[in-house]
């Protein structure tokens, strides 16, 4: 019968040359931790840095648009730099032994947990850093926002007193005008010109009248002078306000004188042949003046001398052929532009109508009144 072992001594036995190994799953879980626990870091590290440069341009386009009136060069935006930290990318080390290669005694006394590595420290420091940048850059931008906030506070108080004063300045010199009468300005008046080489539309015309005319002498009383007459005017436009006329008339003139006690009525008759020139003065309205001059050839038709006692026959006393001297005015009212109507006032003075010498200078006074005809 085989003598009994102490049990303690056969477990010391046992055991001294077992070493507890891990199985193989074990160490595929411990390399699948730490490469979760790396890649959890890489990805707060670049969703931190993501954010951070995401926020920097919606800052700066917040800044902007508020400063957007201002020259750029007007407001400046310090760069941040931090003497005592720089912002650097966290780098995570790589294992310089793969899991295989860790001894498995290493593991023994080398903690499960990696959690509280020196990798989480440098991923919180570089947060901090990135918090702090942001945080100085929106100070910076609200500062240059208040400046400009006050700058424009400023002018805006600039301008205003600039406006009352001009306000003020204006209100006085209206007073003062008000005050001061204003001289009336003389308006020039306006003168169509019209150039003397222009052809007018109608060139020709002709002109039927009648007239009342007054015959009497210088030097002799006279008395029933006056006599009914017509003639007709031919005449050429060559401007518009200039006209030369020709015509003939049928003038047969009276009077009355005494001589001797007794009452001689002398009777004569012309055709008097007219060559004249009249001009217009102002064609602006369709009421217009002109005046004409010229002379006329007056060819004796018969000369008698009545009295109480008998009519005699004197035209061996008045010259054959006279000139008489020709002025007037005339007043004519445009109908349309072919038709007016014309009214004129003529005073013509006869030259030499006696054979003898008398002491009377004969004239006549003529209103002729008609409807000038344009062509």
């Amino acid at each position: 019968m085989e003598a009994k072992k102490d049990i303690g001594f056969v477990v010391k036995e046992t055991l001294q040359n077992y070493s507890p190994t891990p199985d193989d799953s074990v160490w595929e879980s411990i390399a699948t931790d730490l490469q979760k626990d790396q890649r959890r870091r890489r990805i707060l590290f670049y969703w931190l840095l993501g954010a951070g440069m995401l926020l920097i341009p919606i800052l700066l386009l917040i800044g902007s648009s508020n400063v957007s009136d201002e020259n750029p060069e007007d407001i400046f935006i310090e760069p941040i730099i931090n003497n005592d930290q720089t912002h650097r990318t966290p780098v995570i080390p790589k294992p310089t032994k793969t899991v295989d290669s860790i001894s498995k005694p290493a593991l023994k006394n080398s903690p499960i947990n990696l959690k509280n590595s020196k990798d989480d420290c440098a991923c919180d420091s570089s947060s901090k850093t990135s918090i702090e940048s942001r945080e100085e850059l929106s100070t910076q931008v609200e500062t240059n926002l208040k400046k400009k906030r006050t700058v424009e506070h400023l002018e805006d108080v600039a301008i205003k007193d600039h406006i009352t004063q001009l306000t003020n300045e204006l209100t006085e010199k209206t007073f003062e005008q008000k005050k001061t009468p204003k001289k009336k300005k003389k308006k020039a008046p306006v003168v169509k010109e019209i150039k003397e080489n222009v052809k007018p539309e109608e060139e020709w015309s002709i002109f039927p009248y009648v007239s009342l005319d007054h015959y009497n002498a210088f030097n002799l009383k006279t008395k029933n002078q006056n006599s009914i007459n017509y003639g007709v005017y031919f005449s050429y436009y060559t401007t518009p306000k200039t006209m030369i006329r020709t015509g003939f008339k049928k003038l047969s003139l009276s009077h009355d004188f005494q001589n001797g006690g007794l009452t001689n009525t002398q009777e004569v008759s012309y055709l008097e042949i007219p060559l004249e020139i009249r001009y217009i003065l102002d064609s602006k309205n369709s009421l217009y003046p002109s005046v004409t001059g010229g002379i006329s050839y007056l060819f004796l038709d018969k000369a008698s001398l009545s009295n109480t006692t008998g009519i005699t026959t004197n035209k061996g006393d008045f010259t054959n052929n006279i000139l008489s001297f020709n002025l007037g005015a005339g007043l004519h009212k445009n109908l349309n532009k072919h038709f007016s109507i014309n009214t004129e006032m003529f005073f013509k003075y006869h030259l030499k109508p006696y054979t003898q010498n008398f002491d009377a200078v004969p004239y006549t006074l003529s209103f002729n009144i008609g409807v000038e005809y344009k062509f």
